[in-house]
């Protein structure tokens, strides 16, 4: 059964995101745009309605990009009196369905590979495709040093694997880098800046810039270190939460578009064939955040 679900809810549960919040002057009562179906289908399951789905838009206080709106449209369905394998069916079966509608053939090419929709889909538990796929029986795994150990174990077998080990071949030849500073600098006055290791919790894209990226840092304070970087052009906000950078923190706040950032992320920048080239200074994600560098 389809349904519409309240779109104005107390609590914006049932995902991780940031809300967009209002006020319902008539009861006084503050309220927030939903981010999900998730919680109001599932009490009508509750409720006795077994089978319900819905198609409706959900808003999300987060970033926005070329891939990433605010409000966007989910389809979520919920049904009682079944377990995983039924939702397998069901979702392998609503695949094949559309594909037969929309393309009037299960048979399709995805990225140059060509699959069959009609065939039955292999089911494989995450254990099983981590075996299958990467060679580690994570079942034998016990600790986190041996999970590190069959991973490299696994790289080292590669030739029997199918894994590339080659170190990769980079040509250099048409670079081209800043040539280095002639004049000194005091070493008091650079020993007195401090560069930091940290964490990035969360990155998002700047609203209204094209080019800065707002990061939310770990810079082991246990206060997170909001810092500005224009470099959109060159990273995408999701490929960058986890990563451990480094960035200077000891520099006074400089206001970018309302907001104040604290510190400066170090990138490495050079001209390849006239363009310019980016790489955020990435370390080892062992490297604790709050870690000084001499």
């Amino acid at each position: 059964m389809e349904v519409e679900t309240p779109m104005l809810v107390p609590n914006a549960g049932g995902a991780a995101a940031r809300p967009f919040e209002t006020h319902f002057n008539a009861l006084d009562e503050d309220l927030k745009l939903r981010i999900s179906l998730e919680l109001y289908l599932k009490r009508l399951i509750v409720g006795g309605l077994e089978k319900v789905y819905e198609i409706g838009r959900v808003f999300r206080n987060e970033g926005l990009d070329t891939r990433h709106n605010p409000e966007f449209t989910l389809m979520e369905l919920y049904q009682a009196f079944t377990d995983y394998h039924g939702m397998m069916d069901l979702t392998e079966n609503l695949y094949r369905f559309v594909a037969q509608e929309v393309l009037g053939t299960t048979h399709i090419v995805y990225k140059g590979i060509e699959m069959d929709l009609g065939k039955p889909f292999e089911r494989i538990t995450m254990v099983d495709a981590v075996k299958k796929y990467a060679g580690v029986d994570w079942n034998e795994v016990e600790t986190l040093e041996q999970a590190k150990n069959d991973v490299n174990n696994t790289a080292s077998e590669a030739p029997e694997k199918n894994v590339k080990t080659e170190s990769e071949k980079i040509d250099f030849s048409k670079v081209k880098v800043e040539p280095l500073f002639e004049e000194f600098v005091d070493f008091d006055t650079f020993s007195k800046s401090d560069f930091r290791a940290v964490k990035v919790k969360e990155c998002v894209a700047v609203p209204k810039s094209k080019k800065l990226l707002q990061f939310t840092l770990d810079d082991g304070t246990g206060t997170d270190r909001t810092i500005l970087s224009g470099i959109h052009s060159f990273y995408e906000p999701e490929e960058l939460v986890g990563k451990t950078l480094i960035a200077i923190t000891n520099l006074p706040p400089r206001a970018m578009m309302g907001i104040d950032s604290c510190g400066m992320l170090l990138s490495a920048i050079h001209e390849e064939e006239g363009e310019e080239k980016l790489h955020l200074l990435m370390v080892d994600d062992h490297i604790p955040a709050g870690a000084k560098l001499y």
